[in-house]
Parts: structure tokens; sequence; C-alpha cells
């Protein structure tokens, strides 16, 4: 197998556990968590015509064919590292494979590229013996295993469901899909909409954006219930004077 052939499969391993019919949350398709929008103007520009995201689930060999396609030009202009970063953060942040900044929902770009990488015979984090070995990947604390899924110890802290099913994903060893097929069946992902679960965790990941974020959609009149926005804002102090005040 060559290095680029080992690269895709830990690519693969990465983002689905090699799982050809896998549709996430936010619309990552397939065995490489292609999304949905990229998926016709990448196999125009492979196969000469457009085919729908259905279609792309439905054919592995289509996926094999147009991830190859696709991540073989990234591997050529940038190398391992390059594509790696291209592939989870965009093209446009290959040369940022050492921000160490967490991402939303994932880990940060170094730690997904370092990851990647150390299951490949010959990349810059390998460490084994190149006969017969395995890549080794750095035990990560959980510090950084938290970082990995755009998580800070604040946010754990503030949210015990949260912290509870973090702890017993690093105790048990569970696999990420394990870890957020949790924290989807959690009450934490039940009592809040998909905007609450972003600026919530935003709060604690980017304060400074999160802010910025929530003055521009009120000002663009969302449809965030006022009595949500008022109580993320609220400090719990303030909130609790307010409960005195009404009871």
């Amino acid at each position: 197998m060559s290095q680029f052939d080992q690269f895709m499969a830990s690519i693969s391993t990465q983002e689905s556990g090699g799982n050809y019919s896998v549709v996430n949350s936010i619309g990552a398709v397939g065995k490489y968590q292609v999304m949905k929008a990229n998926i016709p103007g990448w196999s125009k520009q492979v196969l000469g015509y457009s085919i729908s995201w259905q279609k792309f689930r439905d054919t592995p060999s289509l996926q094999e064919k147009i991830v190859k396609g696709i991540l073989k030009g990234y591997y050529d202009k940038w190398g391992m590292r390059g594509a790696a970063a291209a592939w989870y953060a965009g093209p446009g942040n290959h040369d940022l494979d050492m921000s160490t900044r967490s991402q939303s929902g994932g880990p940060s770009i170094k730690s997904y590229v370092d990851s990647v990488v150390g299951r490949v015979s010959g990349g810059s984090t390998y460490s084994g013996t190149g006969v017969g070995g395995d890549p080794v990947v750095p035990k990560l604390s959980e510090k950084e295993l938290a970082e990995q899924y755009g998580f800070t110890s604040g946010f754990l802290n503030a949210n015990p469901d949260i912290k509870k099913l973090f702890k017993s994903m690093v105790s048990q060893g569970w696999s990420k899909d394990m870890f957020q097929a949790k924290l989807r069946d959690s009450k934490w992902w039940k009592t809040h909409s998909d905007k609450e679960r972003q600026y919530l965790t935003q709060m604690f990941t980017d304060p400074a954006t999160a802010k910025q974020s929530l003055s521009r959609l009120r000002s663009q009149r969302t449809s965030w219930p006022r009595p949500w926005v008022s109580r993320v804002r609220a400090s719990p102090r303030r909130r609790s004077r307010r409960l005195r005040t009404t009871s």
C-alpha cells in the first residue's frame, strides 16, 4: 500500500471509522464525511458529471474515486499534513496544520492532523520502527481530548451531564461515534436547540466571537426566543433576583 493509500485510509478512520453509509447531523456524507454541498461540484470535477449526495452515499466506488481525485490534489500540492488540514478545515486553511485553536464540534486542526498522520507509516508523527511496527500516536490528556471536541474545562464544569459523559468516554475508551450518540441522547442536547448548543459551546471556547454572533443574530431578528436570549446573557445572580421579584 502506498503512503497516499495509507493516508486515505487514515482519513476514513478519523472521519467515519470506514462507514460508507453514514450521514452526520451537519450533512457530512459517507466514509470520508464529504459535505453535501461539495458533492455536485467535486463529482463534476472528477467524473465529468454531477451526482446527488444520495447517489454518493449509496455507491462506495464513487466515494473512493471522487475523494481520491480531490484528496490527491491536496496531497500533491501541500504534502500529507497540508492535505489533512485542507480536508478538515478547507483548502484555504491547508497551512494551519499546527493550529491548536478548538474547532466548533471537533478537534483543533493540529490534533486532527496529528491523529491522521500518526497512523501513516513514514508520517511526521510516526515513531515506530518502520519494520512490522504500528504508528505510535501520543496519548492525549483529558484536557487535550476535551479540546478535540471543542470543549473546555469551563464548559464541562458548567454542564455536569456533559462532563459525566466525557469522563465515561475517557475511562471506557468510547469511540467518537459512540460519544456523539450518547451526547445526542443526553438531556442537555434534547433541551437546547442547535443554535443554543453552538452559542453555549462558543461562550467558553471563543467568547468574543460568541458575543459578536449573538449581537448579529439579534440585529437580524432571528427566531431565537427572547426569554432564551435574556437567559444566556443574564448572570446567575441577576436571574435569581428576577425570580424573587416575580415570586
